[in-house]
């Protein structure tokens, strides 16, 4: 239905959006990628682009500078917060390997 299209949508935004796109993205043409950002109505809008991550990969493949861009994107918008760091990959893998510990004593 057109009413949750996105593009029937973009244009109502007010808040703050990041746009996160893989580059290889089979699903989202590269056109309404564009189109979308240029109607968002959103005073801070961002576009970013992932190389090499096709549409439900950005995380995996964007990887350090994926979670990066989302903080900085955060720390902007909300900059008195108190917005922790995001974890690093040797923070999410001490955290996957405490919680493999803990099932295995269980």
């Amino acid at each position: 239905s057109e009413a949750y299209s996105p593009k029937f949508n973009a244009g109502k935004l007010k808040c703050p959006v990041l746009f996160i796109y893989g580059e290889d993205d089979r699903l989202i043409p590269e056109n309404d990628r564009n189109e979308l950002f240029q109607i968002c109505s959103s005073e801070k809008k961002d576009l970013f682009l992932i190389n090499g991550a096709p549409h439900t990969k950005c995380a995996e493949i964007g990887g350090v500078m994926y979670r990066e861009k989302i903080s900085v994107f955060f720390k902007e918008i909300f900059p008195k917060s108190d917005i922790k760091d995001i974890p690093s990959e040797n923070d999410l893998d001490i955290q996957k390997t405490k919680k493999k510990n803990k099932k295995r004593k269980r």
